[in-house]
């Protein structure tokens, strides 16, 4: 019942992810945000036990509107729950990436860039408009940041990008996941992520 209701507030992906990691832990919803505490620390990370924490708080509200122990909890200890992300070791830097991209032909370097700085996917960037404003997963609305000095002329075929990036050891998502790394090296909090990059819960970034 709880997901019946939520089957629209998320992508098709992230639903099923939602679903299924609030199943597995059930058995472990006794009211108790104590022990839930001590088995999400032995099974998950930091960010993951925090996003973990934002489903069930959500979830036991639908049970029992009138006491949530869960939420109790984290009002209660929020040094527990503040900037959760650790940014993932990707193998390369962003300036790294930086000069493998300027190693392409133009049409596939500019596109590089495009994503490289504003963190956006690749079709999230065919929506780009004269604002800088994407449409991102769930028809979301944001804008984005692209500095002046790029310059997309015509897109690339996305094959041929592709293919392109993987000559020199990257990915469209690898440019993405290379933004939010930067972004949290200059100090970027989870709120900050969620907001830049158009996602629904942390748990997208691990």
């Amino acid at each position: 019942a709880y997901f019946e209701k939520k089957k629209y507030a998320f992508s098709e992906s992230t639903f099923k992810s939602e679903k299924s990691r609030l199943i597995k832990i059930l058995p472990e919803l006794n009211g108790n945000p104590e022990a839930l505490w001590g088995y999400l620390t032995t099974k998950y990370s930091p960010y993951t036990r925090v996003t973990i924490w934002v489903r069930v708080t959500d979830f036991w509200s639908t049970v029992d509107s009138s006491n949530n122990p869960y939420a109790k909890f984290k009002a209660a200890n929020k040094r527990q729950f503040k900037n959760a992300y650790t940014p993932k070791v990707i193998g390369v830097s962003f300036d790294e990436a930086e000069n493998r991209i300027a190693t392409l032909p133009e049409l596939y370097r500019t596109k590089a860039l495009e994503l490289l700085y504003a963190g956006m996917r690749w079709s999230e960037s065919l929506t780009k408009d004269i604002n800088s404003r994407v449409i991102g997963k769930g028809g979301k609305i944001r804008r984005v940041f692209v500095p002046n000095f790029i310059k997309v002329q015509s897109q690339p075929v996305y094959i041929s990008f592709y293919l392109a990036l993987k000559k020199i050891g990257l990915t469209p998502h690898t440019l993405r996941k290379l933004s939010a790394t930067r972004a949290v090296d200059r100090g970027a909090t989870a709120k900050d992520l969620l907001q830049i990059f158009g996602w629904n819960s942390m748990r997208t970034a691990e």
